[in-house]
């Protein structure tokens, strides 16, 4: 489980970080809804030592990144244009930019970001509640059973305006989920059930490599992106999402 949440941290820090972009770096909406996503490319982690223009991270991982700056790298800071001058050793900080090499990387953008402790609170605040994350258990449409990270059973229920997604882009629909596929849902309770606004498949390599603390990975679409597949299933009225804990 500690690497399901190593990778979540991940993939949220990253959400988190394009959050913090001026407009103009924002996913574009394309014709007919959803959004056009770019593939983050870049490097996270804690800050261990600042030399002239290079700056040295401690990632996830525990590995250490090389990240280069030059008079073209923006810096953000609290939703704030920055500059380096006002980061600091031990600041966790996402850093966008193109790969030069093993573990570096020229800058971009460089973002204050979220530490993993802070993260891992959120996620923990967020589990159930605005996001599910697992492996789906069964399916009894328009319901999923999903058996969480966190060892928690929960069934979420798709709407109407359900989308359905496999990997970074693939638009599908309930009937091509299965028992097994490992799924990341995003949406809300409503009146006790998680309704999902978006529904995504990761592939199965992809959950295999997360499990096995594989790299990272980055699933389903940046803040606000969701696909176009739709779902048909109507609601159906419960009492209360079973959310019991495994024995």
């Amino acid at each position: 489980m500690k690497m399901w949440f190593h990778c979540l941290f991940l993939f949220l820090t990253c959400c988190a970080c394009i959050a913090q972009q001026p407009s103009q770096d924002q996913p574009q909406r394309r014709e007919g809804g959803g959004f056009d996503r770019r593939a983050f490319r870049g490097v996270f982690g804690q800050i261990t030592e600042i030399s002239g223009s290079t700056l040295k991270l401690k990632t996830p991982d525990g590995s250490i990144a090389t990240v280069n700056i030059s008079a073209s790298t923006r810096f953000r800071k609290e939703q704030q244009e920055a500059k380096l001058a006002d980061f600091k050793i031990g600041d966790t900080v996402a850093v966008r930019g193109e790969s030069t090499g093993d573990k570096a990387w020229n800058a971009q953008l460089i973002s204050s970001a979220p530490s993993q402790t802070q993260m891992q609170e959120r996620m923990k605040e967020a589990m159930g509640k605005t996001m599910v994350l697992g492996d789906v258990k069964s399916i009894d449409a328009p319901k999923i059973t999903i058996q969480r990270i966190d060892g928690v059973e929960q069934t979420i229920e798709a709407d109407e305006n359900t989308s359905f997604q496999r990997g970074r882009g693939e638009s599908i629909t309930l009937p091509d989920i299965k028992a097994g596929d490992t799924v990341m849902a995003r949406g809300e309770l409503k009146d006790g059930i998680f309704v999902p606004k978006m529904v995504n498949v990761v592939p199965p390599e992809m959950a295999q490599r997360i499990k096995q603390g594989g790299g990272m990975m980055f699933i389903g679409p940046g803040p606000g992106g969701e696909g176009r597949g739709r779902g048909n299933a109507a609601p159906t009225p419960q009492s209360s999402a079973p959310q019991t804990p495994k024995q």
